[in-house]
């Protein structure tokens, strides 16, 4: 390779931000972040990464790969990056990804181009590297572009894990409530909660799975059900024991991404 630099990333504030020109030709960049904290990894996925050019450079070819503790090593495409300044963004492989714990690598197959880079603010451990020099205190404009992935499948649940799922609800015998989701999206639901509002839920048919994390805001509470995973198609029928026969039921279910059609999600049974 024609050059190596190894750097440190940290949150810190931007202040002047130099330029670093890369050799011409093939030349590799080693971005290591910070170690593991107490708080532990973030369910996050990895989904796109950014770079900051600035003038004086030449176009060329360049690819991320990135690492981290909680997935395998896994690389982007090669992309052509312009030599005009900006800031450009790539798709990335979909990876779990912490932030605190991985490392990127940019391999340049060919150009030089002019990365910017950024004051961290802290003298630790953001260390830009050229040669066998240190300069502390700074870091390369790279950054990565996440989201929270609760269920693990590589999708990112604000923009990605789209589901479409529908609830019907009616009286059965007594104070039972009969509630029957569908999934009727292109993929799987891997978090449905359930909810009913109205009477207290004295009990559940089949029994409810243990609660699990859903997300800020999305703590299950008292009327709450966690229904197993539903798969393109699939139906799942609960059985919602009510305290209460006089007041009407509405039963409403959530999954861990935003709904495609959310008109259907709730549906109410007037009082038996």
């Amino acid at each position: 390779m024609g050059l190596v630099a190894a750097l440190a990333v940290a949150d810190g504030a931007v202040g002047a931000e130099p330029l670093t020109t890369t050799t011409r030709g093939p030349a590799t960049y080693v971005q290591v972040n910070g170690d593991a904290t107490a708080e532990g990894p973030h369910q996050e996925v990895l989904l796109r990464w950014r770079v900051r050019v600035g003038a004086g450079g030449r176009a060329g070819m360049v690819r991320a790969r990135f690492s981290s503790p909680l997935d395998r090593p896994a690389a982007g495409p090669w992309v052509r990056l312009p030599a005009q300044p900006g800031t450009y963004e790539y798709a990335a492989p979909h990876v779990h990804w912490d932030a605190r714990m991985g490392t990127i690598r940019l391999d340049q197959r060919v150009g030089g181009h002019a990365i910017l880079e950024r004051l961290s603010g802290r003298r630790a451990p953001d260390v830009l590297r050229r040669g066998a020099v240190p300069v502390h205190g700074r870091r390369m404009a790279i950054s990565t572009v996440v989201e929270l992935d609760l269920d693990h499948d590589r999708a990112g649940d604000r923009t990605e894990d789209r589901t479409d799922l529908s609830v019907a609800a009616t009286r059965g015998t007594g104070t039972t409530l009969d509630i029957t989701i569908t999934n009727k999206g292109r993929r799987s639901a891997d978090l449905p909660l359930l909810h009913v509002d109205g009477p207290a839920v004295t009990g559940w048919a089949p029994a409810c799975l243990p609660p699990r994390d859903y997300g800020p805001g999305r703590i299950p509470a008292p009327g709450d059900c966690v229904l197993p995973a539903l798969s393109r198609g699939a139906t799942f029928t609960v059985h919602a024991q009510l305290g209460e026969g006089d007041l009407a039921a509405t039963a409403t279910v959530v999954a861990e991404g935003p709904e495609l059609a959310p008109a259907d999600n709730s549906a109410t049974s007037p009082p038996s």
